[in-house]
């Protein structure tokens, strides 16, 4: 089966693939729904200067993390990034 990274847009989190992660795992995929530096609900970090560079290190962390290929799926803002 495939591995899942699914990168969430503006203002959002991980969580916005909540109602999608269940389906792929259910399906054997693995996924991985990082939620992007500073988009934590209460983040201590909003204000400071998050940007791409930030976020792109993100994604690369969570594909970096696994052992094969992944599919990665990028919605909205997150195209930027990826």
């Amino acid at each position: 089966m495939a591995t899942f990274v699914l990168v969430h847009g503006a203002f959002r989190g991980g969580w916005a693939w909540d109602q999608l992660v269940p389906l792929l795992t259910s399906a054997g995929h693995t996924v991985i729904a990082p939620t992007l530096t500073g988009c934590e609900p209460h983040s201590d970090q909003v204000g400071t200067a998050i940007g791409l560079g930030e976020w792109i290190a993100d994604v690369a962390s969570a594909i970096d993390s696994q052992d094969e290929s992944v599919v990665l799926v990028a919605h909205s803002q997150a195209g930027l990034v990826c």
